[in-house]
């Protein structure tokens, strides 16, 4: 496996990282297809084996459950592994499908439920899960992370965009460029 820097995180990253969108399920629409726990888990240990150190979730894949195998299978290699995970879809906990949730108190909870999922203290990289454009130039999102990054609870900031307009604004906010 091949690494490379992690943008300014001091972080090596490997080349191929591992998305796990789809381990999360079918239960909630989060998948090509059937899913096994105990295959996903066999697979998330083997891109390990191989070499992989980079795996991408988010709450709302398989409403959390995605995480929660992520946790099992990595927490004998947490400190080797770099965990990015999303904020922001508030229907995971009761909302509105397709509503999203940036306040400090939604992520704050959100922040504490991943962290149970995925079996650590701490998450690498915290991304907001397709914020709009007039929040991300806003500005105010951005520390409330820095409160989490100075809690130690989450290393560095991310953000997870549609569109390259909305890219770009938030290219004066995260860690990682």
């Amino acid at each position: 496996m091949k690494y490379r820097d992690f943008g300014k995180t001091q972080s090596k990253v490997s080349e191929v990282g591992m998305g796990c969108w789809a381990i999360g399920g079918n239960e909630y629409g989060n998948s090509y297809g059937s899913t096994d726990d105990s295959d996903s888990i066999r697979a998330i240990k083997r891109s390990v084996e191989l070499g992989c150190n980079f795996f991408d979730t988010a709450d709302v894949y398989g409403q959390g459950h995605s995480e929660e195998l992520l946790g099992m299978a990595l927490k004998k290699v947490r400190e080797k592994v770099i965990i990015a995970t999303k904020v922001g879809g508030s229907y995971m906990y009761g909302g509105q499908w397709g509503m999203s949730n940036f306040s400090e108190e939604y992520i704050r909870f959100a922040l504490e439920k991943s962290l149970q999922r995925l079996q650590t203290n701490y998450i690498d990289i915290y991304q907001l899960h397709n914020p709009s454009l007039n929040l991300i130039k806003k500005a105010e999102i951005f520390s409330i992370l820095r409160k989490l990054q100075k809690e130690g609870k989450i290393k560095h900031i991310g953000i997870s965009v549609h569109t390259l307009e909305e890219g770009v604004a938030a290219l004066n906010y995260v860690d990682v460029n």
